[in-house]
């Protein structure tokens, strides 16, 4: 059990570590006067790009959490 949990740690961590070291660029990118002048477009519209930019880590963090639960739910069935 101890593997799966380290694994699962593992993949998240470089999923997490990826998508914080493109939000460090994104953060230089603001421009506080356009932010000012209307945050909620402002930030509706970075976001979304950000979302869509990290689509497919998203999708593989999801995916990692549906394999970690299912390797969980296996070793535990099969200890009972």
């Amino acid at each position: 059990m101890a593997k799966i949990i380290h694994d699962y740690i593992d993949k998240t961590d470089r999923l997490v570590a990826e998508i914080e070291k493109s939000a460090d660029s994104i953060l230089r990118g603001i421009n506080l006067k356009e932010l000012l002048k209307n945050p909620r477009e402002y930030l509706k519209v970075h976001s979304q790009k950000f979302v869509m930019s990290h689509k497919d880590k998203i999708q593989e963090g999801i995916e990692a959490g549906k394999e970690f639960g299912e390797k969980v739910m296996s070793n535990v069935k099969s200890k009972n």
